[in-house]
């Protein structure tokens, strides 16, 4: 008895060490903050508009295929678009772009650390207009609050969530709603 017991403590012991270390790899594989990916798409025309497309990249391609969905439709729309990850790296004067789109995937009904603090940090977007997205399972968005706090009061502002199990769907609503902005 006292040793089926300890077999029972062990297997308990092992799968929370498990839980733990895979608690510790979802936290970590959404911690990106001094890796740049910056690309540009340029505009057919010369006097084009500014747009930036800033996501944290998930395990998976769903938050970077909505990111270029997003930027797709701003440079199908006229829009010269730069898409890259936030961080250290990246200019937190956002003055020179007429729209900012945030992506971001959620892990543990949390989004990106390093989004926040980037947002954060980010200066002159009173006037911009303003998408942020998110990617996740759960019908549940608290995380859209945590982006609005840390975007703060913007009147043009406007907060989506993706299911991670209608990808066609989102893609296509990622660029409708990009090329259906307001200029």
């Amino acid at each position: 008895m006292l040793k089926v017991l300890k077999i029972i403590l062990k297997f308990i012991g092992i799968s929370f060490a498990i839980f733990i270390l895979i608690m510790l790899f979802i936290i970590s594989a959404n911690d990106n903050k001094n890796k740049s990916n910056e690309v540009i798409l340029n505009s057919k025309n010369s006097e084009s508009k500014k747009a930036i497309v800033i996501y944290q990249p998930s395990r998976t391609s769903v938050v970077k295929d909505l990111a270029y969905q997003f930027a797709k439709g701003l440079n199908d729309k006229g829009y010269e678009v730069t898409i890259n990850y936030p961080g250290d790296f990246l200019d937190a004067d956002l003055s020179k772009y007429s729209i900012i789109v945030f992506g971001t995937p959620v892990y543990i009904g949390t989004p990106s650390k390093v989004l926040i603090e980037y947002i954060n940090r980010i200066k002159n977007v009173s006037d911009k207009k303003i998408i942020s997205f998110i990617s996740g399972g759960s019908k549940e968005s608290p995380e859209i609050d945590i982006i609005k706090t840390a975007i703060g009061n913007v009147e043009q502002s406007k907060f989506v969530k993706y299911y991670t199990s209608d990808k066609n769907k989102n893609l296509t609503d990622a660029y409708n709603l990009s090329i259906s902005i307001e200029e």
